[in-house]
């Protein structure tokens, strides 16, 4: 957790070596030694501090493997939802091609596992579905304003209604979206009204 909060670069690489050291002292006996979800969710915070062009894909390896061993039986692995969100903005900052398919598998993951009764913890929040829309912003494909507004009905879903009195999504979704139209590559005339319709929609929950 020192190495995390001191906020060097060489961070992650340091947390990774010592859960390498921790595990191999296990291998030969040292019960005192095991490795377990908050070890290696502090590896995936100092990857979200680091500056590393393969952040994202390193925590993500880091996630499924945590997934991995909880699945073998492994109780102490069992990632929470700081870890999903965590590995989620990750691949919100990353420049990489797929990320925005990363992105994706990786909320669905968290919608499917939520249904199952003891994961319920991971059902994506807001938090959540705003990092979603961020990613699709970024993309600036054809169709990013689209699928933001549809994460952003998944946002008013989670206050329990389409009631506007009540679904009251973060602003910061709002803008998300609304950056979304804005970024597409295609600019015209119906892209600028979708924005313009959730500005004002904005204005009128908040």
């Amino acid at each position: 957790l020192a190495y995390v909060r001191s906020g060097s670069p060489s961070a992650s690489q340091k947390v990774r070596e010592l859960l390498d050291k921790m595990e191999k002292s296990f291998a030969d006996g040292n019960v005192y030694a095991k490795t377990d979800a908050y070890s290696y969710s502090t590896l995936i915070a100092a990857l979200l501090r680091s500056r590393q062009y393969d952040a994202a894909r390193k925590a993500q390896h880091t996630l499924d493997y945590m997934e991995k061993m909880y699945a073998a039986g492994d109780e102490e692995m069992k990632p929470d939802k700081v870890a999903y969100n965590s590995t989620l903005r990750m691949w919100a900052k990353s420049t990489e091609r797929k990320a925005i398919n990363k992105a994706d598998e990786l909320v669905a993951r968290m919608e499917e596992l939520s249904k199952v009764g003891e994961r319920g913890d991971l059902r994506p929040d807001t938090l959540t579905y705003t990092t979603l829309i961020d990613v699709w912003a970024k993309s600036r494909r054809d169709d990013a304003g689209v699928k933001a507004e549809s994460i952003l009905e998944k946002i008013e879903l989670l206050h329990g209604t389409h009631d506007e009195k009540k679904a009251v999504p973060a602003t910061h979704a709002f803008n998300a979206a609304i950056n979304a139209w804005a970024s597409i590559n295609k600019v015209n005339k119906k892209n600028a009204q979708r924005a313009h319709a959730l500005l004002k929609r904005m204005e009128q929950l908040t």
